[in-house]
């Protein structure tokens, strides 16, 4: 089951043929597409961890948007987040 949070392979950006906001509304269709394969919480989860992570990226904060999308790979990944600072951390561990 995956995700794309363009995180994976090593990419920090979309791909050249996708806009910021393409890229975003990318990632929430993902989620929405396994949102039966994911408990409803955790896609609520997923899907509010995208917006944090794309309100970080459009105020220039790009350490905190990358390390909340890492942490997304983890939750699909049903393993703990570690990235994204644990003062900031809103959602289920």
């Amino acid at each position: 089951m995956v995700v794309w949070t363009y995180a994976i392979e090593g990419m920090d950006k979309f791909p050249s043929d996708m806009s910021f906001e393409e890229g975003f509304e990318s990632i929430r269709l993902g989620i929405e597409n396994l949102r039966w394969r994911l408990s409803p919480a955790v896609a609520d989860q997923l899907s509010s961890m995208a917006e944090q992570a794309k309100a970080h990226f459009d105020a220039g904060e790009i350490k905190l948007g990358a390390r909340l999308m890492q942490d997304m790979e983890r939750v699909v990944g049903k393993q703990p987040p570690f990235a994204y600072p644990k003062e900031l951390y809103r959602w289920t561990r």
